[in-house]
């Protein structure tokens, strides 16, 4: 009985482990997507990858589909994306309805990557969709969320690191020791004092 509790909770440990590390949302429909990218819930970034992939893809195609995200799981574990909580997450389109998405950002080209700031698309210079398309390797990916999300992640880990500095000063202010003047001390404005005895 002692080893089947053990083979148990080994296994939901690992099973918790791997929802913790799992830093990249599956999007499993255009509701979720939608509830994801909402600028009031949505408080950082989102870096969405937008791909299709499917049972019938032959192996050259699934080799390919699974480097790109392992490579997009391996950059979302960056320690400043955490940090600034950019939301990774993947949506692909292989699954029904999500035609409404693509037409939507009027994706041609799939995978895609696009970058949203609380639900407003990221756009370039040009004023049209800031899109990386193909099989972007990790540099061309980190440079793509640095150009259209750089100053705001910025923004955010400075923001993180003022109220990291203002817990650590209120901590400080809170572990304190109170102090009870004895009953003959005075306040004299900024300071304790007793009153001055003379011996006769």
């Amino acid at each position: 009985m002692k080893i089947k509790n053990m083979y148990v909770m080994s296994f939901l440990c690992l099973l918790s482990a791997s929802f913790i590390c799992a830093r990249v949302l599956m999007v499993n429909s255009v509701h979720h997507f939608n509830n994801l990218n909402n600028p009031v819930t949505q408080a950082s970034l989102l870096v969405a990858l937008f791909y299709d992939s499917s049972k019938k893809d032959d192996s050259a195609k699934k080799k390919k589909n699974d480097a790109l995200l392992d490579m997009y799981q391996s950059v979302s574990e960056k320690r400043f994306y955490d940090d600034a909580d950019v939301t990774f997450a993947r949506v692909n389109v292989a699954q029904k309805g999500f035609d409404e998405l693509l037409e939507r950002y009027g994706i041609k080209q799939l995978p895609s990557v696009i970058v949203f700031d609380k639900g407003r698309i990221m756009l370039d210079k040009n004023g049209k969709i800031a899109m990386l398309t193909g099989f972007p390797d990790r540099k061309e990916l980190h440079a793509f969320i640095k150009m259209y999300g750089g100053s705001k992640i910025e923004f955010l880990l400075q923001k993180k690191e003022e109220r990291r500095k203002q817990r650590i000063q209120d901590e400080k202010e809170e572990s304190k020791p109170y102090f009870y003047p004895p009953a003959d001390m005075t306040y004299e404005g900024t300071y304790w004092t007793r009153p001055l005895q003379y011996s006769e």
